[in-house]
């Protein structure tokens, strides 16, 4: 068991406590989801519990052995650990390295190594992948590495932080199933997630709140309760009501139940009338007048021997674009040379019909933490608009206006390194905000937002549609955008494999089995018999 006895912690040279008398027990073969608004302390109380840092107060024991700088090393064994950012604890070129290092650290024989390398590779679903470089694997495939580094070491527990936040809905799903095989053959997992739909399976749901464990209980207790779904941003939320729907139903959310399971009882039941006025479509109508156009022209991107781009053409106007796709389809590389900071190997980018520069489109990288350098997050969000030019009034006023867009206003004077995932990512969208930019690349801009956060970046991207911009998002969590988005582009290999206009994209499956992609839950019950939602033909 893993018993976390009334911690606190404190960051050095700071008389702030960031957590405070957090006392909870994890037992094997238990998985425990914990939910919270970002800052809340979420990834603090997880790091403390894979030893990556120390209490300040309090004590942590893994089955009877308190954690210390002394017993860390020892305990890595016994406590898995999955970051936000998985490229934090990466030290290899290799992914076979990769996985191997943790294994080689801790003094497993080296004809063991081999063997549990690959298995743990081959449980992740990236087995082809064990001679690839780590550092130009995608995102979600970087995840992917990071949890098989984990669970090579075959521990007793596994904490992990926004593990599936960065993979499609195929390895998720592929992912989820493993945790919950995990669970079953006696390991004992703590999630950190702002997923509803990751908490709906789990033995118990916890809330964090300013340092805090503020309430722990059984899913269904945390779905009929108003206040708490407020203090997570989730009254009123289309998602609560569809899963209180199929509850009234009869549903039962137990322990390991799945969105598969909530889909499989509607089918079985023909329950598609009855959910439909919690499951209404919602989709944007198709561009306006073209202010501006961003496009790319036949290009084409070749990392080493493999071709992450192949001739891509597309063109957005005034218009909001989801573009999604399997881990390592293409969508961040695409962005990259739509932002003008990656230059392709053939065709080109252009902004109004002028070649696109680094700098004219503004792009929100995949990792908030790759833009942020600057002593305090004040001068971070400055650094873009001082580089154009701008000085004095006009420069303050410009950082003003992008931290009051993202809520950012009470962090200015904080250094950006002491952020939580979800406050780093709010600073590193206002400093794209500062420049003003002609057009908006937003590469999965949601992950690690609470739903304030993420109701508040949806405002403000309302107000560029308002202002006829084009904004791009590259998402996995297509249904998010779905209410604003005119059409969504699924890459697969590097190429489109279906262009859709938003009503498709809504009520349709078929788009995202076109390139390997699950749908999102509400889009699979809308195409329910019954639901009377026909959608329209794809672009492509």
């Amino acid at each position: 068991m893993i018993e976390v006895d009334n911690v606190g912690y404190r960051y050095s040279g700071s008389d702030e406590l960031v957590l405070e008398n957090v006392a909870l027990t994890l037992d094997q073969g238990e998985r425990i989801c914990i939910l919270g608004a970002n800052g809340s302390g979420k990834t603090t109380l997880a790091r403390l519990i894979a030893g990556v840092c120390f209490a300040s107060s309090g004590t942590i024991t893994v089955d009877g052995t308190a954690l210390s700088p002394e017993s860390a090393l020892s305990i890595a064994r016994d406590v898995g650990f999955v970051a936000q950012d998985p490229r934090t604890g990466m030290v290899s070129s290799l992914v076979f390295d990769e996985v191997a290092f943790g294994l080689r650290n801790v003094g497993i024989p080296r004809k063991q190594v081999a063997g549990r390398v690959v298995e743990a590779l081959a449980r992740c679903g990236i087995r082809h992948l064990q001679r690839s470089s780590t550092f130009e694997l995608s995102g979600g495939r970087q995840q992917l590495v990071g949890l098989a580094a984990a669970l090579a070491l075959e521990p007793s527990y596994l904490v992990l932080d926004e593990a599936t936040a960065l993979l499609d809905s195929t390895s998720a799903k592929r992912i989820e199933t493993l945790v919950d095989s995990l669970v079953a053959e006696g390991m004992g997992v703590l999630e950190i997630s702002h997923s509803l739909l990751r908490a709906m399976g789990a033995d118990r749901t916890c809330l964090m709140d300013r340092g805090g464990i503020v309430w722990q209980g059984c899913f269904e207790a945390l779905l009929a309760d108003d206040d708490l779904l407020g203090l997570l941003g989730l009254a009123g939320d289309q998602l609560v009501a569809l899963l209180r729907a199929v509850h009234a139903k009869g549903f039962s959310f137990a322990s390991g139940c799945t969105s598969d399971d909530v889909l499989s009882f509607a089918s079985s039941n023909r329950l598609g009338p009855s959910l439909r006025s919690a499951v209404e479509p919602r989709y944007a109508e198709g561009a306006g007048a073209r202010t501006h156009e961003l496009a790319l022209a036949d290009a084409s991107v070749v990392y080493d021997t493999r071709a992450a781009l192949k001739g891509l053409t597309l063109a957005v106007a005034d218009e909001l674009v989801i573009i999604a796709g399997p881990s390592g389809s293409g969508k961040s590389t695409c962005a990259a040379v739509l932002a003008g900071v990656l230059p392709p190997d053939a065709g080109e980018a252009t902004l109004d019909g002028r070649r696109v520069r680094a700098g004219s489109v503004g792009l929100s990288m995949q990792y908030p933490q790759d833009q942020l350098f600057a002593a305090t997050v004040r001068e971070d969000i400055a650094f873009g608009p001082r580089n154009l030019g701008l000085a004095g009034a006009v420069l303050e006023a410009a950082v003003s206006h992008a931290a009051q867009a993202m809520g950012v206003t009470d962090l200015l004077d904080r250094t950006p390194f002491e952020l939580s995932g979800g406050q780093a990512r709010r600073v590193a969208l206002a400093g794209i905000v500062a420049l003003d930019p002609a057009a908006y690349i937003f590469d999965e801009p949601c992950t690690g937002l609470d739903a304030a956060g993420r109701s508040q970046l949806k405002r403000f991207v309302r107000r560029l549609r308002l202002e006829h911009r084009p904004v791009i998002i590259v998402s996995h969590d297509v249904e998010e955008w779905l209410d604003m988005a005119t059409r969504v582009i699924f890459l697969r290999g590097g190429s489109i494999a279906s262009d859709c206009d938003g009503m498709a994209a809504s009520t349709r499956t078929q788009p995202y089995s076109s390139c390997g992609l699950e749908p999102p839950l509400a889009v699979a019950l809308r195409a329910l018999p019954g639901m009377g939602s026909e959608g329209s033909p794809a672009h492509g």
